[in-house]
């Protein structure tokens, strides 16, 4: 979402009430921020978290924001919840599968201020929102299957909800609303896992060194996890009230061995002139690139003659800190311009 506001197009300090509280929400990264840094900046980028963690100022009708700190400025701010934002993977990687689940899913900011309605309607919800359990009776472990259905709502509205479940009483559409919330959530979570963005590491029942566990289980209907970040499955020796056990414990989720990332660790590809903008640059290292970028918006006709080389270099830099770009060295400079790049 955009910081837009229809009902708050003013400038505000960010310093009190819910501004303070997205404030913190991004600094303490249940929340992620990209934005435009620079007047000539093309390209979102990934607002540093540390940014929110000192009064900022914002304009909501434009979706600005100006660092009080440092005076830097951000345009075109755009908010993720983390599971969904362009770069999710390395935002969770290195976290436990509890940690994320916990953080990132029960208590994602917009799922938690919808469970706190929806459980004040039906306080058995509590056993799924605050407890971390799939279901409000029964079971507590989240099937990794998620297209089977997890929590399992009746929709107070009879024409979407199941013949099958006529005899329960329907649950409140604020609870109905707080378990999609949820479950998109969940969703991007294994999603991420099946399609290797992000995998997974954990401890087989028989002690052993931790290994990878393969993609596939995160599609396999026999598998499920619950909010400890363990991994359950059928008992391959299956005996009376024991037919399904832990097959991994204490799983950590990493970036993959030979994770692509984007040419620019933080950024966002909006549109496809912003992914043609990078791809101009794709055969250059990313200190060459903004070397060119810096040149071609200080000097659009050239490097003026006569411009003291010491002068060049210090405006180049000074550019490349502005536009949070790669800072090149003035040994780098003076290669890039006798031939280093195109």
């Amino acid at each position: 979402m955009s910081l837009q506001q229809s009902d708050n197009c003013g400038s505000c300090d960010l310093d009190a009430g819910t501004n303070d509280n997205l404030c913190e929400l991004v600094a303490n990264g249940r929340l992620v921020a990209y934005g435009l840094s620079g007047s000539r900046s093309t390209i979102p980028r990934l607002i540093n978290a540390e940014v929110w963690r000192y009064p900022i100022k914002i304009d909501w009708g434009s979706s600005s924001i100006k660092d009080g700190k440092g005076g830097r400025s951000y345009t075109g701010v755009r908010i993720f919840p983390v599971l969904f934002a362009p770069l999710r993977a390395e935002a969770v990687s290195a976290s436990s599968l509890s940690e994320v689940f916990n953080k990132h899913v029960l208590s994602d900011p917009e799922v938690a201020a919808l469970a706190d309605v929806a459980i004040k309607t039906a306080p058995e919800f509590e056993r799924i929102f605050r407890q971390g359990h799939c279901y409000i009776e029964g079971v507590s472990q989240w099937p990794v299957c998620f297209e089977r259905g997890v929590v399992g709502v009746l929709h107070p509205e009879p024409e979407k909800r199941s013949r099958f479940n006529s005899r329960r009483t329907p649950d409140s559409i604020e609870v109905v609303v707080a378990v999609q919330a949820l479950a998109t959530r969940y969703t991007a979570l294994i999603e991420a896992l099946r399609s290797g963005e992000v995998e997974a590491r954990g401890i087989p029942r028989i002690l052993g060194l931790p290994h990878e566990i393969p993609r596939a289980i995160w599609s396999h209907n026999d598998f499920s996890m619950n909010s400890a970040g363990d991994l359950f499955g059928p008992n391959p020796e299956p005996k009376p009230f024991c037919w399904y056990i832990e097959h991994w414990v204490a799983v950590m989720l990493h970036l993959p061995l030979f994770h692509v990332k984007p040419l620019k660790r933080d950024e966002v590809l909006p549109d496809a002139a912003s992914q043609q903008a990078v791809l101009s640059g794709s055969k250059l290292t990313a200190g060459q690139t903004s070397i060119r970028s810096a040149i071609e918006s200080l000097w659009p006709d050239g490097i003026p003659k006569g411009l003291a080389v010491q002068t060049r270099d210090q405006k180049i830099i000074q550019w490349q800190k502005d536009n949070d770009l790669a800072v090149a060295s003035s040994k780098s400079i003076y290669r890039y311009l006798k031939g280093a790049g195109p």
